[in-house]
């Protein structure tokens, strides 16, 4: 049977506004997620490492890369502008939005948060009102409430608009999620469906190890439909490796459009800690690849 989305949003916010320690509220999750107790004295699993380096502070030191105006110059510091998409506009306001000056396609964020985006595929359609509306809600809420992720807890909220992303066939349009362990990829979700989302609302995705086999494990709905592996992933690889660099784990979202490889983001918590494997024992694979810090290990939870 679904659940009521609206009686489930209403459980959900009520969940999140809980006047609970981060601790609790992540070990409440954790169970319902996985039906069992997380540990954080001796963390082997994937999940439960990056709950304890958000529960110590550490990824507190990533908020700038998180925040999707900051990250611009984390990213054309390293690897060059080349890949960056165009700005339109940074705004501090709703209000502030001209979109007088925005070509026929763009993308507004919000700099604070994740998902809380709206694309605009085309412009004589668009409804400025209700996007206004909507990041005025957004720019009003700290997006740390939703899931206790510390890193996003004193990101100034702000509004960008960017150039749109776009395939030849936007249903085809790939997002390469790319997954970086002490620096290096092991593995990326390549995933597709973007605007054609799937049953149950997920869009569909492949995992490829660094030598483009796909990887005995999924997260979400899955088909038999195989991606090639793109001409440029060599120079993905490295691009993703130089933005990884010093960081125990990183995912760095890429495109590649006509050959030509554009910068997504940059995720340190993926499903905010509770990313749930098909197959339950790849949580401790994965955790396997993903050595904490030695201040991580020492330190208690603040």
């Amino acid at each position: 049977m679904k659940k009521n989305k609206y009686a489930w949003d209403f459980l959900k916010r009520l969940f999140n506004n809980l006047p609970i320690s981060d601790e609790q509220y992540s070990q409440i999750r954790f169970f319902y997620n996985f039906y069992r107790k997380m540990d954080l004295d001796n963390p082997l699993s994937f999940n439960e490492k990056i709950l304890l380096m958000n529960l110590s502070g550490y990824f507190e030191r990533y908020s700038h890369l998180v925040d999707k105006y900051e990250v611009r110059k984390y990213v054309e510091k390293k690897v060059g502008g080349r890949i960056l998409t165009k700005l339109y506009g940074v705004y501090d306001h709703e209000s502030q939005i001209d979109f007088c000056v925005f070509p026929q396609k763009f993308v507004l964020k919000a700099t604070h948060g994740s998902h809380w985006n709206i694309l605009c595929p085309n412009k004589t359609t668009f409804d400025e009102d209700a996007a206004r509306k909507r990041f005025g809600e957004w720019l009003g809420m700290n997006y740390y409430k939703l899931h206790r992720e510390r890193l996003y807890k004193a990101i100034p909220p702000m509004i960008i608009s960017e150039q749109f992303i776009e395939h030849d066939d936007v249903k085809d349009q790939l997002i390469y999620e790319i997954f970086c362990f002490d620096g290096r990829v092991e593995f990326t979700q390549v995933v597709y469906n973007r605007f054609t989302k799937c049953e149950d609302n997920f869009l569909t995705g492949i995992y490829y190890d660094r030598n483009w086999k796909i990887c005995p494990f999924k997260d979400r709905v899955f088909s038999s439909k195989t991606i090639d592996r793109p001409g440029n992933y060599n120079k993905m690889v490295e691009i993703a490796e130089t933005l990884a660099e010093d960081k125990p784990f990183v995912r760095v979202d890429l495109y590649s459009i006509k050959d030509q490889i554009l910068f997504g983001e940059l995720t340190f918590m993926p499903a905010a800690g509770y990313w749930k494997f098909i197959a339950p024992e790849w949580d401790y694979v994965v955790g396997n690849m993903l050595h904490l810090p030695a201040e991580i290990e020492k330190s208690k939870i603040v």
